[in-house]
């Protein structure tokens, strides 16, 4: 395939009366492409029946204009710069044409200022032939210039004037039907734009960072694995520079704040290719819309509970033997983009930075580096030094005395429990690597690391992120001791993860027993609780003790409140009839006592109906 200069080459040097089009996804750098390439192209290049002089180019954005009149005044304004020069006029033909913008800019001033004279030389003058008309954003035209007034104003450019024409746009998102038809009569060629990435990447750098030469030197070393992370993620060069933007900051925080750190600074480009593939795969994310500053989908680690995790957790374990595919999860899909071959860390700072919460916070960010590198006091924890002392970029500088050692204070740290859940797996694996070395025995080695496990569980926090740390090629050694060390750990992570739910849960079920009021008010269609079957997990006891020891009024909004949440109930729903049922047979004896006394009766036989319509409900639904 031809390079799209080459055939716009072949465009500008021979006679034509047709126009191109530059067809292309939006953001992958068609417009970037015409002003900083094909600009200087163009204007280098001799006019086809006038070698004595260069073609002007001028770029419209239709973006949103609505007459033919309004082109040609922004073809005007695109001129106006070049008529600045008092040699320099329209030539009459041109003038003509333009007549109207300039009078709709001049209003009744003299606008022959800008005509050629006879005592100007011919060569002075600006004709058709010299100009190139680049129209961009032809899919973002306003709806009250039809399409077919545009094509037909661009054909006679072409075919009357003999004036050079480019189109810019994503052809996949003109949505005329008449377009394929009105496009045979004045495009000679469409050309699909597929940008070299890396010359782009060369270019962005020349233009937006050559005042920071320490940063672009970075991008420059860098430029292979930059390109490699979103390359395979994205083609959209608004984005592209949207994150190396943003990155700059970080990264001259980064230069002045973290390295005054003496323990960190021996992990700076180590540490810099972590927030720059971080920085990343968020801005990408987020600029997809994936993503927001509110809503992280769970690509945190899950680490700070909130109620559309309990609901989630709420679900799922009523249907953890639904034969219903489950969904992939978006951190699921998240982790497998961006970070399937390595270890992952979500960095609050910069995620609350790139999607718009506040500006960068580098003091916590360094906090949160030292936690990641398990540094207390400037000194990372002995146990972990340790563990990193034996990781594969710098076990091969031990000796194999200093390797025995080591491996044998790595493995008494971990029967102890002093390390994250996570690292378990690799602990086997250092241990047994290089021909089992200390003679261990695998299953004793292997029971006595899940108990370790299992002592330092008062120290674990729950990580929805450890499935895919914990990642065990099958062809690995000793596969089946590192799947047990594995489900071990993970068994434990969800058990935390249960506590930690079942903790929440209890808070919002004593709201409404404490504060009934504010529990109604909360639970509106947008509260994340609103759809959620939490009563499987209320006290169907002490949610009849709050109805018994209020008053009428609240007593009705108890009702009111039971019969609004009976309208949403589906089969999703189905394990609370079990609370509603103990409730009904509860409500039914008072209602028999209470039936036909005036007030009194009137609410508790509404309790009691509002009861049996939601058991009849969730009974219909599992049916």
């Amino acid at each position: 395939m031809q390079e799209p200069s080459e055939i716009i080459d072949i465009y500008l040097k021979m006679y034509t009366n047709y126009a191109l089009v530059i067809t292309g996804d939006w953001g992958i750098g068609k417009t970037y492409y015409v002003k900083n390439v094909l600009k200087n192209q163009i204007t280098h290049t001799p006019v086809y029946c006038d070698a004595s002089k260069n073609y002007k180019l001028i770029q419209i954005s239709l973006f949103g204009l609505k007459s033919i009149e309004e082109i040609q005044t922004q073809i005007f304004l695109g001129l106006f710069p070049i008529l600045k020069n008092k040699k320099v006029k329209l030539g009459l033909s041109l003038g003509k044409a333009l007549i109207k913008s300039i009078l709709a800019i001049k209003g009744s001033a003299d606008f022959t200022e800008y005509f050629s004279e006879i005592d100007i030389d011919k060569n002075e003058w600006i004709k058709f032939e010299e100009l190139v008309l680049c129209f961009d954003d032809l899919e973002r035209k306003s709806s009250d210039l039809k399409l077919e007034e545009l094509i037909g104003y661009i054909n006679s450019l072409v075919e009357s004037d003999n004036i050079k024409v480019l189109i810019i746009t994503n052809e996949n998102k003109i949505d005329d039907t008449n377009y394929d038809v009105l496009k045979e009569k004045v495009i000679g060629n469409t050309i699909e734009f597929n940008p070299v990435i890396s010359t782009v990447f060369d270019n962005i750098l020349n233009e937006k960072f050559i005042s920071e030469p320490t940063y672009k030197f970075f991008l420059e070393k860098n430029k292979e694995f930059i390109l490699n992370i979103f390359s395979k993620n994205s083609n959209n060069l608004r984005i592209l520079i949207f994150a190396l933007s943003y990155f700059q900051n970080i990264f001259s925080e980064i230069q002045i704040h973290l390295f005054k750190d003496d323990i960190l600074k021996r992990l700076k480009d180590e540490i810099l290719l972590l927030l720059l593939k971080f920085s990343l795969a968020i801005s990408i994310e987020y600029k997809k819309g994936k993503i927001n500053f509110k809503n992280c989908h769970g690509i945190d680690n899950d680490q700070d509970i909130n109620l559309t995790q309990i609901m989630n957790y709420v679900w799922n374990k009523q249907n953890s033997s639904s034969e219903e595919m489950t969904p992939k999860k978006y951190s699921t899909i998240f982790l497998e983009n961006y970070y399937k071959e390595s270890n992952y860390y979500f960095y609050k700072p910069i995620y609350n930075y790139i999607t718009g919460g506040s500006a960068f916070n580098c003091l916590e960010m360094i906090e949160e580096l030292k936690k990641e590198y398990h540094i207390e006091k400037n000194e990372v924890l002995p146990q972990y030094e340790i563990y990193n002392e034996l990781g594969y970029d710098r076990c091969f500088n031990l000796s194999n005395k200093e390797y025995k050692k080591l491996t044998r204070i790595l493995i008494n740290h971990a029967y102890k429990g002093e390390f994250n859940l996570d690292k378990y797996v690799s602990i086997f694996h250092f241990a047994v690597r290089f021909n089992n070395p200390l003679g261990l025995n695998l299953d004793t080695l292997k029971k006595r690391l899940i108990i370790g496990l299992h002592n330092g569980i008062s120290d674990y926090k729950y990580n929805g992120m450890l499935g895919h740390v914990l990642r065990i090629d099958n062809g690995s050694e000793h596969i089946q001791h590192l799947l047990d060390i594995k489900s071990e750990s993970l068994k434990i992570n969800n058990k935390i993860q249960e506590k930690n739910y079942r903790i929440e849960l209890g808070i919002f079920e004593q709201l409404c027993y404490t504060d009934f009021e504010d529990f109604y008010k909360q639970l509106t269609r947008d509260h994340p609780m609103y759809y959620a079957p939490y009563f499987s997990n209320f006290n169907p006891h002490k949610f009849y003790s709050l109805f018994i020891k209020s008053d009428n009024t609240k007593r009705l909004k108890i009702i009111r409140f039971i019969n609004s949440r009976n309208d949403i109930l589906e089969n999703k729903h189905k394990q609370e009839i079990e609370f509603y049922t103990i409730l009904k047979n509860k409500a039914s004896k008072n209602n028999l006592k209470y039936k036909g006394q005036n007030i009194r009766g009137y609410i508790w036989e509404e309790f009691d109906t509002a009861l049996q319509r939601a058991i009849d409900k969730l009974n219909y639904v599992h049916n």
